[in-house]
């Protein structure tokens, strides 16, 4: 049975507690690894934007937008790189 205070917890709290309690630093360089280890491979361009941006959550030193474009750029094929470095993207929606 889960016992419940009558305090009033914030959904910011929950999540660092609930990180704090079950997410271990283990976690969070291992999602790391695999966000810098992602590649297009054989996942549509869909499923790589979406796993992109849900590992780029692990890498909190990476806040700035060129360095997000550049590392999304650069683990894709050549020719979709050469084309999407042609356009001069400055979002990730511009990316995307």
């Amino acid at each position: 049975m889960i016992k419940i205070d009558k305090e009033q917890v914030t959904w910011k709290e929950f999540q660092n507690h609930f990180k704090d309690k079950y997410l271990t630093e283990h976690y969070y360089n291992e999602r790391a690894k695999e966000f810098h280890e992602l590649r297009l491979g054989t996942l549509t361009i869909y499923e790589y934007v979406k796993r992109f941006t849900s590992l780029l959550r692990y890498v909190p030193y990476m806040q700035e937008e060129k360095a997000k474009i550049q590392h999304f750029i650069s683990s894709l094929p050549n020719f979709m790189k050469e084309k999407l470095e042609f356009d001069y993207p400055r979002t990730m929606d511009d990316v995307v």
